[in-house]
């Protein structure tokens, strides 16, 4: 783990010459690992007096232990320890002096009280096929998970204490911690961040005795300029032995309430983990939950009670969970439960988009279940102004290819946020922009004016090239016994469904043949399940899905039959297969055995002693490149089976290509 000494060091030197858009990299935890149920904490240095931030980002990296990742899905809370100044102690020993008459002597361990902020929680994953090697993971195996946490940049000065709380069983799992401070205007000045309740988790029975232990009623009295206020909820639910199945399994609300009155209503629950990006797992991955899924963040929710408060007011903060009763001769459900009250005086400009977050084109972790992809990026734009946002332009494209433009529309108030989907090019463009790999947006005119802060204004993602196969292809697909529950959908570039199969008999086999003009595609295999074509927990037995090239059967793609809810899978046809050159002519070339398997012999029909041999794969890309002498053989041993291109120019000039394929 690296010292607090080296810390400082590195970054103080860096902030001597900040400035607005420079970004600090400070870190807390270096891969640790986490063995046991307890707390890891760490101690970083912040060199932040007399700054400010406009973006501050917490990522957490969860890696395999040392000695391999466990089986189980655990809690792991991201906390930061606040000194409070105030002294307690617990008794450190007790030593008899004598027994008659009694004499004592108490050693007394004296500490100081710090308050435990939450900045993020996660789950972690069934982590068996990582720690057994099998399902394409090893025990190498890293997932980045990202919190936006500028607003908690008041509390990230000076040496900070930070607490991973691992409430796991089992060994385990490694946790690397570290912050990105990006130098600028906040959009929204915090004055003060509050626990509205003690920090922690709790178990429940019933409503009553929960909302008088746990979530009781609490009065604040708010700062005199604080004319806005927000508050931060990170619920999750666990423990499901009981009839309701609660409070994992179990979809429940909460009411958030001020003064007596309901504010917000919020629910707590992720419908989404069957579209995991961290799958197959070993485990019930798949189920929804109380807001987490197995490897992924507990959401933070965000209620903007602004128009509910009066700077300088006292007001009651209450929240209360949706009533439900669990028998006593059943196991209790148990919540981990954060909420925060933050005081905020004002935002710094009334006009001020952000573009957060480009979702696709991106190879980040958390989107590569929607990457690589063609025919239309997707961003996030976020307001970050103190009006509403109703209108901006966006901007956006590759390195050296020409800007496209999107004009955006919508009613976004204060703090909220948007996916966009911008329409991209031909799938020509696709293959040119492929050999670049970073795309970038940028918003501009905020309701039409000036953007009045424009260090948040653009990103840039890297990105992988979408694969690209022959005209001809086929999808060839059995389910299971389920078949009812599968279905397909092959879109265009503008997401216009070409073709669609359904209402199939369990145990079918599915074969559909496309010929397909030039362009961009996007095939996606549903579940109504949301337990895919295969899944170890249940009875509805195996099936596949792959595409393959007609002519020879050779598999183009063989999906991972355990995906869940679906898999989308973008492709190009056509494009890029095509050779330039100043050749003379075309010319006959004889490639055998085709298909073949670790040797390749070419031929030529004119009169060139030796030829130059490019051998690509279909997205265009050359993997071998070499000069030969007419019949002899490539060697090709360290190609995977597949479809390539090979592309040969003699030494007169003259050309040939071919498509060869390797068994």
């Amino acid at each position: 783990m690296k010292s607090v000494f080296s810390i400082l060091a590195l970054f103080f030197g860096l902030i001597l010459s900040a400035g607005p858009g420079d970004t600090l990299k400070v870190e807390a935890h270096d891969a640790v690992d986490m063995t046991w149920y307890k707390a890891y904490n760490s101690k970083a240095f912040f060199p932040t007096q007399g700054k400010s931030f406009h973006r501050v980002n917490m990522n957490f990296t969860i890696g395999c232990a040392s000695n391999g990742c466990s089986d189980w899905d655990y809690t792991v809370l991201i906390r930061l320890l606040k000194p409070t100044g105030v002294l307690d102690s617990n008794v450190a020993s007790i030593d008899t002096i004598s027994t008659n008459p009694l004499v004592v002597d108490t050693t007394w361990n004296v500490f100081e009280v710090k308050e435990r902020f939450e900045l993020g929680r996660m789950i972690t994953p069934y982590g068996g096929y990582m720690r057994q090697n099998s399902n394409g993971y090893n025990s190498n195996w890293t997932h980045e998970l990202v919190w936006d946490v500028t607003d908690y940049q008041m509390l990230l000065q000076d040496s900070i204490e930070f607490e991973i709380f691992y409430q796991g069983w089992s060994s385990g799992f490694s946790a690397t911690l570290n912050f990105e401070l990006i130098e600028g205007i906040p959009a929204r000045k915090v004055l003060d961040i509050s626990n509205i309740y003690k920090h922690g988790g709790f178990t429940y029975r019933n409503s009553a005795t929960v909302e008088a232990q746990n979530l009781p009623a609490v009065d604040i009295q708010l700062l005199p300029n604080a004319n806005h206020a927000v508050v931060h909820v990170i619920p999750s639910g666990h423990g499901f032995n009981n009839s309701p199945a609660c409070a994992e399994f179990c979809e429940k609300n909460y009411n958030l309430k001020i003064d007596g009155n309901i504010t917000h209503t919020q629910a707590m629950w992720r419908d989404d983990c069957g579209l995991n990006p961290i799958y197959p797992q070993g485990g019930t991955w798949l189920y929804d939950r109380a807001n987490w899924c197995p490897g992924g963040k507990a959401f933070t929710y965000e209620h903007d009670i602004s128009s509910h408060i009066t700077a300088g007011s006292t007001h009651s903060f209450d929240i209360d969970i949706e009533a439900y009763n669990i028998a006593a001769n059943q196991d209790a459900a148990s919540y981990n439960w954060t909420s925060l009250l933050l005081q905020i005086e004002n935002f710094a400009h009334q006009n001020d988009v952000e573009l957060k977050e480009i979702i696709s084109p991106s190879r980040k972790d958390d989107h590569k279940r929607l990457n690589p992809i063609c025919g239309s990026a997707t961003v996030m734009i976020r307001n970050k102004g103190g009006q509403n946002l109703t209108q901006c332009t966006i901007a956006y494209g590759y390195d050296k290819a020409a800007e496209l433009t999107f004009n955006w529309t919508g009613n976004l108030a204060p703090m909220e946020e948007e996916l966009v989907e911008l329409p991209m090019g031909t799938a020509a463009d696709w293959i040119q922009w492929g050999q670049s790999d970073r795309f970038y947006a940028e918003v501009s005119l905020p309701n039409g004016v000036q953007d009045e802060y424009v260090l948040n204004d653009k990103a840039w993602s890297y990105f992988d090239a979408v694969p690209v196969y022959p005209p001809d292809v086929r999808l060839s697909m059995r389910t299971n016994t389920q078949g009812q529950q599968t279905w397909w959908q092959l879109f265009d570039a503008a997401g216009n469904v070409i073709e669609t199969g359904d209402g199939y008999l369990g145990n079918s086999q599915v074969t559909k043949d496309w010929v397909l003009a030039e362009g961009c595609y996007h095939l996606r295999i549903n579940d109504r399940g949301k337990n895919g074509l295969s899944w170890w927990a249940n009875n509805d037995g195996a099936g596949f899905a792959r595409l393959i090239f007609p002519a020879s059967g050779i598999p183009l793609l063989n999906f991972n039959p355990d995906f869940g809810t679906r898999i989308d899978h973008w492709f190009i046809v056509g494009s890029g297969l095509n050779i330039e050159s100043n050749a003379k002519e075309e010319i006959e070339m004889w490639l055998y055995p085709n298909p073949g398997n670790d040797r390749v012999q070419v031929q030529w029909s004119d009169e060139s002693s030796t030829a130059l041999l490019d051998i690509l794969d279909l997205r265009g890309a050359k993997l071998l490149s070499k000069e030969i002498e007419e019949g002899q053989e490539l060697n090709t041993e360290s190609l995977p089976r597949g479809v390539y291109l090979i592309q040969m120019r003699t030494s007169k000039g003259n050309r040939s290509q071919k498509r060869w394929i390797k068994l």
